[in-house]
């Protein structure tokens, strides 16, 4: 048998490289009827094609790109619940008039006195 001096073995190369983090998937949570979906769109654009089938990965990558700032607003209004939406609207409202309580604000606002 053949002998590896110490200088050898501390200066060899590993024999494995690093995966690439471009290529690194994480796991994404999303609901039952959103699986559906992506499941229903990829069976549609894979039925009778030719090449490479279409991913998940590349039908969501596609379609986050097409999302333009005025879509992420929507939806983030979309998840406000009425008591946050009062919020919103009592933070404005203080800002216009300074000096203004949450009981004024609910009053104007069970008033319909907003205008003000």
């Amino acid at each position: 048998m053949t002998q590896i001096s110490n200088s050898e073995a501390t200066t060899a190369k590993p024999k494995f490289t690093k995966t690439s983090k471009a290529k690194a998937s994480s796991p994404v949570r999303i609901c039952a009827r959103s699986r559906e979906k992506l499941d229903a769109m990829l069976a549609r654009v894979n039925k009778d094609r030719f090449g490479r089938r279409v991913k998940a990965d590349d039908l969501i990558g596609y379609g986050l790109d097409l999302l333009t700032d005025t879509h992420l607003e929507e939806i983030g209004t979309r998840l406000l619940s009425n008591k946050e939406r009062i919020e919103i609207m009592y933070r404005k409202m203080a800002k216009a008039r300074k000096g203004l309580t949450r009981d004024e604000f609910l009053g104007m606002l069970l008033e319909g006195n907003m205008a003000e």
